[in-house]
């Protein structure tokens, strides 16, 4: 590859016009207005020479971010790391060729980021997987993808993909952002925070990884972000792509599934993006849900962190003492096989006859 190629491509004109395009048709989603954005391109147009010459002399580093605490639906927080406008602008130019590079690479399966299209896409793969007879779904959600990327693994995979020193300097800069208000060490090592679409293309350039294996391995999955849905014929295939996932992931990413989030599912199915899926009338349809989210509606195979589980054996051990002789009975199997599965540390099976069990 011929030296600065790269820089060349990220800071053309045509590349930034391109993306000046894209800022003011996705102005909502980069928390910058139409005012910012124009004043950001006439401050690079002025500034881009010593720009230029800063990112090839790996010089450049991008303004203190401001840090955004983002409410999840589960409760949680997600911390993101907005740049200035004029940082935002290089951020986006280097997104707009790294997806050009990265698009070819990614297996047809998994669906990228469209303020039009993209999710309703997969749900419709979705529910075209489901009828076509692979009705035992794993559903897999990995525990905070972005926050949790080592940078040196993201870098790793950057080389890989070219090995033009200063742009692998741009990028790494570009993902090592810190708060303009105080510092935190956990953003030195870890983690991906800024808030742009370079952060879901890092994810999945690591991903792309996994991705190739189920392709090889002749698996129907979709996965939208960091989240999956693996389509089987029956439970002890996604059993055993449950136990590989889990693998994969924390061997060659150091990442781990979402406890709460992660189920073998097979009567029903999700939430996912936002929706149930559903058999209806002999036919697969989806379901508007509520927004909160509660990791005791998943149906399916769970694995349950220590607190959940100590939580479930309790309530079981008090149903026991509650119910009436006739109750206790009908239900002293279901039990029995459940606190085994406790036990055992494992996943486990709640059907249809179970579905009682959510609601001590």
């Amino acid at each position: 590859m011929a030296r600065n190629k790269m820089i060349d491509r990220i800071l053309s004109d045509e590349n930034m016009k391109t993306v000046k395009q894209r800022l003011f048709q996705k102005v909502a989603d980069t928390e910058l207005s139409l005012e910012e954005i124009e004043t950001a391109f006439a401050e690079y147009r002025r500034t881009k020479d010593k720009i230029r010459k800063e990112i090839l002399n790996m010089s450049w580093k991008p303004e203190p971010a401001k840090a955004v605490h983002i409410l999840k639906k589960d409760g949680s927080e997600r911390v993101v790391m907005v740049l200035s406008p004029l940082d935002r602008l290089i951020q986006e130019a280097a997104a707009e060729v790294l997806e050009k590079m990265l698009k070819p690479r990614l297996s047809k399966s998994v669906y990228q980021y469209d303020q039009f299209m993209g999710v309703r896409k997969v749900r419709q793969k979705c529910l075209s997987r489901l009828a076509d007879g692979r009705t035992w779904v794993l559903q897999a959600d990995i525990e905070n993808c972005s926050e949790n990327l080592d940078r040196s693994v993201v870098m790793k995979h950057l080389a890989e993909l070219f090995e033009e020193e200063e742009a692998l300097v741009l990028y790494r800069q570009l993902i090592t952002v810190t708060d303009q208000l105080c510092f935190d060490e956990r953003l030195e090592a870890r983690g991906i925070y800024a808030s742009s679409s370079l952060t879901n293309l890092m994810m999945d350039l690591c991903l792309s990884d996994l991705d190739r294996i189920l392709d090889h391995q002749s698996i129907r999955f979709v996965r939208y972000g960091d989240d999956y849905m693996l389509f089987f014929r029956t439970p002890e295939e996604a059993v055993d792509w449950f136990e590989k996932i889990r693998e994969i992931l924390h061997n060659q990413l150091g990442l781990s599934l979402n406890a709460h989030k992660t189920a073998i599912q097979n009567d029903r199915y999700g939430p996912y993006l936002g929706r149930r899926f559903v058999l209806r009338n002999n036919r697969f349809c989806m379901m508007n849900m509520e927004q909160q989210y509660s990791c005791t509606r998943v149906e399916g195979y769970l694995m349950l962190i220590p607190e959940e589980k100590k939580k479930l054996t309790v309530r079981l051990q008090r149903r026991g003492h509650r119910e009436n002789k006739k109750t206790k009975q009908a239900n002293a199997g279901v039990d029995e096989q459940i606190l085994a599965g406790l036990n055992q540390n494992q996943i486990f099976f709640i059907s249809k006859e179970q579905q009682s069990l959510k609601n001590t």
